[in-house]
């Protein structure tokens, strides 16, 4: 990864350290909110490459920090919980682009993240290699 890329993780369970631990050892300067307030906040705040927010937050629960989240930037977001096929299908219409189950595999998160800031760099014409060659 070139450069130093923020990632801001709002999320409270003590899971998330994996997680820090991942994106730090992938070159990620990483800011954490436990709050979807301060979530919020830190998103306009300091505009993160990436957001992972999690389903269980207060005052705002996951699923309904999204669509403000979503509202204030297009960035590439990951929905994180427990809950079943309804709590992500519920995370994926208000705006998460991925939504992972707890626990979270590492390797998954960290692939899923490559590939969304991917996809996103295509979209905003920032890639380094045109998508098809012909």
């Amino acid at each position: 990864m070139t450069g130093t890329q923020t990632a801001l993780i709002i999320d409270t369970d003590e899971s998330r350290q994996e997680l820090l631990v991942a994106l730090k050892k992938a070159g990620f300067r990483v800011l954490e909110a436990t709050t979807s307030g301060d979530g919020a906040k830190c998103a306009l705040d300091n505009s993160p490459r990436i957001v992972v927010i999690a389903e269980e937050m207060t005052p705002l629960e996951g699923v309904d920090l999204l669509p403000v989240i979503r509202r204030l930037t297009d960035l590439p977001i990951i929905a994180i919980g427990s809950g079943g096929e309804m709590a992500m299908v519920q995370a994926l219409l208000q705006g998460a682009d991925v939504y992972l189950t707890r626990p979270v595999n590492v390797q998954e998160f960290m692939a899923r993240i490559q590939a969304l800031l991917r996809r996103y760099a295509i979209a905003r014409g920032s890639a380094k290699e045109p998508l098809l060659h012909c």
